[in-house]
């Protein structure tokens, strides 16, 4: 196993850390455009308005994914210290057969290797990795912590694989060895035929897919097989936290939900970390009761329409906290779980 990246000097204070920015990489998407022909799974169904409209909103991403120091400007203008670099959702790319999905997850980690070299105090970045083939996956890992990325970023399923699969346990195994993070993003929803219109195959359909992604860890028995898994899940875990009483009540009731688990599943929330990208500042503050101040770390979703354009102040309008609570949430448990 590779190890762990050197962990610079600490600061007496964390830096300001937004953990949830996406970066659309020219190679990736030639890669694609030259490799997806009769491979690629079909686009989600979506209105002919809201197809134009992400057409407008991908030239904004690719603006921000090529000019870094336009991306700089917005980090500072918002007091960003730093921001953890991730794949855009197109580069998972676990439709492709093994040995491409290898290929072209090392041209993301190399070229996104080569940004945090040039701006080394701006930029951190997760990994990605061809999770369809678990040991290549494992593979690039390992060479992706050798480059200096600081944790790996995931979708909530493979093509045909929930992400508490056993097929997939060499990865978890390998996740929790490198002691860093792993982010867990949807791509979308699995089963768009209902969410066509109105955008609802993001902005319901994505926080239902990271119920289904944390349901799937907790109900595998993954968490008590791997107890040092650092997972971190977008948008505030999707709808499951905050509606985690029916399941607790399931599992009272059906045996069916305690084949591999002998605690509630609310009792595994306090096991993820999970991001501010929730629009709602009491939807923070809920989180922060239901898990624990120091499971939750800023994120903005950078660069894309539905950003929140100032995490900063977002975080500032969270009821309840504490100063040493704001700044742990703003960078401090995050610069923990990258060792920064």
């Amino acid at each position: 196993m590779a190890k762990t990246p050197k962990t610079p000097k600490a600061r007496a204070i964390a830096p300001v850390i937004d953990f949830h920015t996406h970066i659309n990489m020219p190679e990736v998407q030639a890669w694609i455009r030259a490799n997806a022909r009769g491979t690629r799974r079909p686009r989600p169904r979506v209105s002919p308005a809201s197809a134009a409209f992400q057409k407008r909103q991908d030239a904004t991403v690719r603006s921000r994914s090529t000019d870094m120091r336009a991306r700089i400007r917005d980090m500072d203008r918002v007091g960003i210290d730093i921001q953890v670099i991730s794949a855009h959702l197109t580069h998972y790319c676990y439709w492709a057969p093994a040995r491409l999905g290898l290929e072209v997850a090392k041209i993301f980690n190399d070229h996104a290797a080569e940004i945090v070299a040039a701006h080394p105090d701006r930029f951190v970045c997760l990994a990605t990795v061809p999770l369809q083939a678990p040991k290549l996956a494992v593979r690039e890992l390992e060479r992706a912590v050798g480059l200096g990325h600081r944790g790996v970023q995931i979708s909530s399923r493979t093509e045909d694989k929930e992400l508490g699969d056993p097929a997939l346990e060499p990865f978890w195994e390998a996740a929790e060895a490198t002691g860093l993070p792993v982010y867990v993003h949807p791509h979308g929803f699995t089963n768009t035929e209902r969410m066509g219109e109105y955008f609802l195959w993001n902005s319901i359909a994505q926080p239902l897919e990271e119920a289904m992604a944390m349901s799937s860890i907790i109900y595998s028995g993954l968490l008590d097989r791997y107890p040092r898994l650092k997972i971190v899940m977008a948008h505030g875990g999707g709808f499951l936290p905050y509606y985690a009483g029916r399941v607790d009540r399931a599992f009272d009731i059906r045996p069916e939900t305690r084949v591999n688990i002998n605690r509630k599943p609310s009792a595994y929330m306090r096991k993820f970390y999970y991001d501010t990208c929730v629009y709602n500042a009491d939807m923070v503050q809920f989180l922060a009761r239901k898990v624990g101040v120091g499971r939750i770390v800023m994120g903005s979703d950078y660069p894309v329409f539905l950003k929140e354009p100032d995490p900063v102040a977002f975080v500032k309008k969270v009821r309840g906290l504490k100063a040493r609570d704001r700044r742990r949430i703003t960078g401090g448990t995050a610069a923990r779980l990258l060792k920064l």
